[in-house]
Parts: structure tokens; C-alpha cells; sequence
């Protein structure tokens, strides 16, 4: 065994031999049957190791293998091949009884797993009050335990191995049984064990508590090892495979999930991994809508409505939104409300829908986005996914960063479209470098966690590290961990330091901000308090403060020195992806206000502001590009530029783009 490893599984198979009862002919009496014998592969050549100290989890669905790989290593049954090693002594909880003799009392049954562990009575003597303390059964420890609840077995057989002192602690599923003051009573007890240097290994259904628990996870499926990895990113591969692959939520739904039959009346509604087939769907929805869901219920409304928008149709409908609506969903709400106020009869409304689309079709990137959540939420209209991804898309390829954050969400999760991971990323990713922090998080998440793409902790600390640096307070933490356990990276405690250091001022800084904004517009109050408190949390890092803080200088600046402060606090805030600070600091580049003139420079800042879709960017932008000023004159992008600003409300911009198309047109 390798030095530091308490567990080595190498290749280990298991084939049960299974009889099964069937009756000899259609007319047999139920006596004579035959029985017939079969063969089947539990494990199918199994590998993993287990370092000393670790706490392992094993997820799989029933019948995986998890059980039977747990039962090997406690030495109740053995492989066909392959080797099993443990170092040091083993204690196990397996099946609830296991062990235990039935007609014995509890008392004595603590002797018996005692010698089990090779222990002597007087071994036992030194802990058995103990053991009945923790188990909480001193009233019944002395009854026998056939006359013991399944709680009260798992009380005992934890209290046992946890005052065992054993090397490794093995446990399957125990957990899940008993009152929720033992189970955390236990949870604590683990946590004790695994400090004090003993391996755990823990099969549980109960995904709260692998990942309370466990610092790595073995996703057995089928009797081989899908996948074996830190906890967080297993986890979310195993939760999302129940929740998305087709085999899976088709075998949850026939088993009763409510939830996997709403998920898979969408799966069959929007012809997601299998046929679009409307009847299947609404099969599904209204099997889910009728015990209860509140996301079916919503549902299956909309799909009445889709199929049937008459008075009558939405009479029906308005009975499934009516229970959403009473199970405090405000979609449903404002369905209801839309149905009963008999708004059909406005046509004010239908009216806006084909403005925005008449808007949207001419290339109006702000009508488009606008045109694209009104079929995503359905607003007034029946929910219409693959229509909001179009004018989403169009939206997105106009510069749009929101649209373009939509775009990627929806490549991801395959709404109103299949989905494309690769896609997802590069949408995703154009938001992000255009200034979107949502975007930013997203990506650093999916990569740590391996969602839709290959787990990668190095483009995840990248991002985390974006959006810790443009003032995301739990980015902020995210790199402080990273750095500090060398995730995505070596360790770096000075870095991890900064970050954790950063993340706790958060609280005092929006402190900070909220007196500042107080003082700054207080009659009573001078207004240098007010350029005080920014001061100190510009020092700080505080982006926000950085701004307001130039801002206060820049409005209130008498001599060039105060032009320099504010030109040099606008140039830190800029830098860390502050929009109107970029927009400030090119301004003051521009005209060379307290710093040397570089209209060079200042395009680049603008752009970065206009890439990001600020109006007040692009008008600039588009005065540049048009007087030559810091890049070579070019009338048509001055021309794209002015009427992206002018759609997105700048008041200056329909004005230049008029003068530009009457000039050009001379």
C-alpha cells in the first residue's frame, strides 16, 4: 500500500448469483414452479484509493454498487477479483441489525459488537456508559432489541462505532434514519472523528450531507466509477444528471417525483433529448400540477392556453393558475389577473407587442431585448422560449451585454434551443469581457464546477479574480480559498491574505459609502466630511468610493492638484471595470484636464465603456470616430454608434446622427 493511503481498492468484480420463482406453465398451481438461475455483475472492475485522515462519499443510485463495495472493505463479504486493502482497524455501520443478535438487549449487544472489533470486556466496561449516553436509549437499553425501532437500531450501532477506536469508520446510509437532533448529533461526531485523524468513508443518499461531510465523492454507477473528484463538482454532476438526462428523469417520474415529471413534460415539450410530443408532455405536467407542483401547475396553464385561446381555453387554464396563483406564484398572479380583467378586449397592449416587433426587425437592439423577455416571461402573451432566444440572439450580436449574458444562460441550460456548452462559454464570455459581472461569476462557477464544459480551477480562479477585482464580494472570498488551498493555482497566502482582507471590509465600506452619501448631500453637514469618509474608502479599494470620490474633486476642484486626485482616483476605478469612472477618466484624457492629453488614450477608455453598452460611451465614441479625434475618421461606425446610443434613450445622439446622414448625403 502507498504511504499515506488507509484504503486501496484495485480492480475489484462481484457477481451475484440471483434465483428467481417462476410458475412452470400458464395453468400450473402456484406449488409447482421451477426455479431459475442467473447471474449478475455487481461491480465491474471498481478502483479508488483513500489517503489517511480523508472523508469520502459514495453516491449512486440504488443498486449501483455502493452497499456491496462498503460490505468488502468491512470484510462481510469479499470480491471474485481484484485486491482490497485496509490499514488499521475498521468500523463499520451497514445494514440496520447487521450484527446484532435480535433476542439479546441492547446492554449485551454492545459486549458482542465490542468482541466483534476485537475488544475485551474490559475494554467495554471503560466506554459502555458512554455509548448508552450518546445513544440516548438508557431508558431501553436493557430491552431486547427486537422490540427496537429502526431509529433506535441506528442509534445504537452509531453510538458502538463511534467510541470504537478505530482507524477507519465506515457507514452506510445510517445517517438518514433517526430525529433531526440525532442525525446533526452524529454530523458533529463525525466532523471530532475525522479531526482526530480517522478515515471516513460514507454512502448516503442525502446530498446535504456528502457535501456537509466529505472531501471528495466516488459517483459509482452501474457498478463501475463514473467519476471521482472534490465534492462540489461531483456532486453537481451526479444532482445534474438526475435532474437532466432523459433515462433518469423518465425512471424518477414513473417512480412518483413530481418534480422529475414536470422536468420531463418540459423535456418533451420543447423536444429536449427526445421527440417533441405534446400530448406526453401534457400528460406529464397535469400528473405533477395535480399533486401539488406550483412550477407544473404554471405549466400546464400555459400549455392550455397555447392550445386553446378562446374564452373557454382560458377558463380552463385560469383553474390551474388560479392554484399556483393561491401557492403565492406571482406569474400565475398576473395570469389570472389577465384572464379575469378580460384585458383582450385593450388592444393597447397587442398594439406594444407589434411595435416592438416592427422595432426589433429594423435592428433595434434595445427593442429587441426588450421584444425577447416578453416571450420568455409571458408577458401578456403564451410563453414562447424559442422566440425570446431569437431576439435575445439578435439583441447579443448588436452589443447588447445583457442579451449576451441571456444568450449564454440559455445555451447552457437548452432554453428554446438545444444545449451547447461550447457556445454557452463563448456567449458567456463576451458578456464578461464587455464588463458584466453576472457573466463573470457565472463563468467562474460553471469552471469549478464542471458545469456543461471540462472542469478547468484555473479559467474559474481567472474569473473569480475579474470579478473580485471590479468589487464582487463573494469573488472576493472565492479567490481568498482558492489561494490559500491552491486551487486552480499554487498556494499563495499572501494573496489569499489580500482577498480575505478585501472581502472583510465589504460590510463597513457599503457603510462607509451610505454616512458618505449622507453627509455629501446634507444641508447641515460640510461637505469636506463628506470628501473625508470617500477618502478613506477609496484608500480602501472600494471602487464605488473611488469614483465619488474623483467626482468630489473633480466638481469642487479649484487648483490643478485637486484636478490630478481626481484624474489619478477616476484612473483606479476605470481599471477595475468602473463604467462611469472610465467614462470620467476618458474625459479628462480627452481635454487633459490635471494629466498630458492622449485622445488615444481616452478612445480606449471610452470603448471599454462602450463595449459594455453605455449610451453616454458610444455617443462619444461616435464624435471621435466622426471628427477624426484619437482614431481615424470613420462616418459609418460614427453612424452605428450614434444610433446604438440614440435606441438606448441619449439625448444627443439622434441629433449628431441626423446631422452626419444629412452631410453625407450632400
Amino acid at each position: 500500500m502507498k504511504e499515506g493511503n488507509s484504503v486501496e481498492v484495485r480492480g475489484i468484480r462481484k457477481t451475484f448469483t440471483v434465483g428467481t420463482i417462476t410458475p412452470k406453465s400458464q395453468s400450473s398451481i402456484s406449488v409447482l414452479r421451477k426455479r431459475k438461475f442467473e447471474e449478475r455483475v455487481v461491480l465491474k472492475g471498481i478502483s479508488f484509493e483513500v489517503k489517511k485522515g480523508e472523508s469520502v462519499g459514495l453516491l449512486g443510485r440504488n443498486g449501483s454498487g455502493k452497499s456491496t463495495i462498503l460490505k468488502m472493505l468491512s470484510k462481510v463479504m469479499y470480491p471474485d477479483f481484484g485486491e482490497i486493502e485496509v490499514r488499521g482497524r475498521v468500523a463499520s455501520i451497514l445494514e440496520l441489525g447487521m450484527g446484532f443478535h435480535q433476542e439479546l438487549s441492547g446492554r449485551e449487544n454492545i459486549y458482542i459488537k465490542g468482541s466483534m472489533y476485537g475488544l475485551s470486556a474490559k475494554d467495554m466496561d471503560a466506554i459502555i456508559e458512554d455509548i448508552i449516553e450518546f445513544s440516548e436509549l438508557r431508558d431501553r437499553i436493557d430491552d431486547p432489541l427486537r422490540v427496537y425501532s429502526s431509529g433506535m437500531h441506528a442509534r445504537l450501532a452509531f453510538a458502538i462505532a463511534i467510541h470504537i477506536k478505530s482507524d477507519v469508520m465506515i457507514i452506510d446510509e445510517v445517517l438518514s434514519v433517526g430525529d433531526i437532533g440525532f442525525r446533526s448529533k452524529c454530523n458533529v461526531a463525525l466532523r471530532d472523528l475525522k479531526k482526530g485523524g480517522t478515515t471516513i468513508l460514507l454512502a448516503s443518499h442525502s446530498m446535504s450531507t456528502v457535501e456537509e461531510m466529505c472531501d471528495r465523492v466516488i459517483w459509482i454507477e452501474a457498478g463501475k466509477v463514473r467519476e471521482i473528484g472534490e465534492t462540489s463538482a461531483v456532486c453537481y454532476h451526479y444532482r445534474k444528471d438526475l435532474t437532466d438526462s432523459f433515462e433518469s428523469i423518465v425512471t424518477s417520474a414513473e417512480s412518483g417525483d413530481i418534480v422529475s415529471q414536470n422536468n420531463l413534460g418540459v423535456l418533451y415539450r420543447d423536444g429536449r433529448d427526445v421527440e417533441a410530443n405534446q400530448e406526453e408532455a401534457f400528460k406529464w405536467f397535469k400528473k405533477a400540477a395535480e399533486s401539488g407542483l406550483t412550477e407544473a401547475q404554471l405549466n400546464l396553464g400555459e400549455m392550455m392556453l397555447q392550445q386553446n385561446n378562446t374564452p373557454e381555453g382560458k377558463k380552463e387554464a385560469c383553474v390551474w393558475f388560479n392554484m399556483a396563483a393561491d401557492a403565492g406564484n406571482t406569474e400565475a398572479r398576473i395570469r389570472v389577473a389577465e384572464i379575469l380583467s378580460g384585458d383582450e378586449e385593450d388592444d393597447g397592449w397587442d398594439y406594444c407587442v407589434e411595435l416592438l416587433t416592427a422595432l426589433s426587425e429594423k435592428g433595434n437592439a434595445r427593442a429587441q431585448a426588450t421584444l425577447a423577455r416578453v416571450f420568455l416571461d409571458g408577458i401578456g402573451v403564451p410563453k414562447d422560449q424559442k422566440t425570446a432566444f431569437k431576439w435575445f440572439y439578435k439583441s447579443a450580436e448588436s452589443g447588447d451585454i445583457w442579451s449576451q449574458h441571456q444568450i449564454g444562460v440559455m445555451y447552457r441550460d437548452g432554453i428554446g434551443m438545444d444545449r451547447n456548452p461550447v457556445k454557452a462559454v463563448e456567449w458567456l464570455t463576451v458578456s464578461a469581457n464587455n464588463g458584466n459581472m453576472k457573466a463573470k461569476t457565472e463563468l467562474a462557477s460553471m469552471f469549478k464546477k464542471g458545469m456543461g464544459v471540462e472542469r478547468d480551477l484555473s479559467s474559474s480562479l481567472k474569473w473569480y479574480r475579474e470579478a473580485a477585482r471590479a468589487g464582487d464580494a463573494n469573488s472576493m472570498y472565492q479567490v481568498a480559498t482558492m489561494c490559500r488551498d491552491g486551487v486552480g493555482t499554487e498556494v499563495d497566502m499572501r494573496e489569499s491574505n489580500r482577498w480575505f482582507n478585501a472581502f472583510s471590509k465589504q460590510s463597513r465600506l457599503k457603510l462607509q459609502n451610505t454616512v458618505g452619501e449622507i453627509c455629501r448631500y446634507d444641508i447641515d453637514t460640510d461637505t469636506s466630511v463628506a470628501v473625508n469618509i470617500y477618502e478613506k474608502g477609496a484608500k480602501n479599494g472600494n471602487i464605488a468610493a473611488e469614483f465619488t470620490f474623483g467626482m468630489l474633486k473633480k466638481d469642487g476642484a479649484i487648483t490643478m492638484a485637486d484636478s490630478d486626485v481626481a484624474a489619478e482616483w477616476f484612473r483606479k476605478a476605470a481599471e477595475s471595470g468602473h463604467i462611469n469612472s472610465q467614462i470620467e477618466y476618458g474625459n479628462i484624457l480627452l481635454r487633459g484636464i490635471g494629466v498630458k492629453r492622449d485622445p488615444e488614450a481616452a478612445f480606449a477608455m471610452f470603448k471599454m465603456a462602450a463595449d459594455a453598452c453605455n449610451h453616454v460611451a458610444r455617443n462619444q465614441l461616435g464624435n471621435m470616430y466622426r471628427d477624426g479625434v484619437g482614431v481615424e475618421r470613420d462616418l459609418e461606425k460614427a453612424k452605428v454608434l450614434f444610433r446604438l446610443a440614440a435606441e438606448q434613450g441619449n439625448k444627443d445622439a439622434p441629433l449628431s446622427l441626423l446631422k452626419i446622414s444629412s452631410n453625407s448625403q450632400l
